[in-house]
């Protein structure tokens, strides 16, 4: 069985949905919670004070504005992480690997040396390849171009490589041109040791494809 690769673009474009549906859904949980409100109004008015110049060194103000801050990164966390899991991995796990945002875009993940991606595979994906990477390190241009030249040179992005995975895009599994020795960015979905295709037109019988 023979699997195409998902593109970049359909990367992004996923991902850009999924996102918008998680913080959507978040923030309108958070927006019910009061304590949420109070402190993300403090740390605004203060932000706006900072801007404008005029922030006093009273110690006991800087105090409670990281107090109010704590709590506000505080619960966004601890909704926002769940929503994550329950979105990313639970989800996926029960729906044929996919979130809306893939649903969209035709996109599936399965594993790099099974057919199907398992649980394991999933948690590592999402949450150290994904939140962790992407979440901690969001303010550094590398990762991002990480995850970009990885998914278009080989294939799999830095999440896919940690969680052993790749994205496929369903909508061409086993279809004839596949089998074009012009085609790239296809694999075997037995995931069979990499092997350079033959220059010369490929017998009927072979069954071997470059892997990209």
């Amino acid at each position: 069985m023979k699997y195409l690769n998902a593109r970049s673009s359909q990367r992004f474009i996923a991902f850009l949905i999924d996102y918008f549906l998680i913080s959507l859904f978040v923030s309108f949980i958070l927006s019910l919670i009061p304590l949420y409100n109070q402190s993300a109004d403090t740390v605004l008015e203060y932000y706006k004070s900072f801007l404008e110049g005029t922030v006093t060194d009273d110690f006991n103000e800087l105090t409670n504005i990281l107090k109010h801050a704590g709590i506000v990164l505080g619960l966004k966390l601890l909704l926002e992480i769940p929503v994550y899991i329950l979105y990313l991995v639970v989800l996926p796990y029960f729906w044929d690997k996919q979130t809306l945002g893939r649903w969209a875009m035709h996109l599936r993940v399965v594993a790099k040396n099974e057919g199907k991606a398992k649980l394991s595979n999933l948690l590592l994906r999402e949450l150290v390849g994904g939140l962790l990477l992407l979440n901690v390190f969001s303010s550094s241009i590398v990762i991002p171009v990480l995850f970009w030249y990885f998914s278009s040179a080989t294939g799999r992005s830095l999440a896919d490589m940690i969680g052993g995975t790749r994205l496929i895009d369903d909508r061409f599994i086993n279809q004839d041109f596949l089998e074009d020795e012009e085609e790239k960015d296809y694999v075997d979905a037995s995931f069979t040791e990499i092997k350079e295709e033959p220059k010369e037109e490929p017998a009927e019988e072979d069954t071997e494809y470059k892997v990209f």
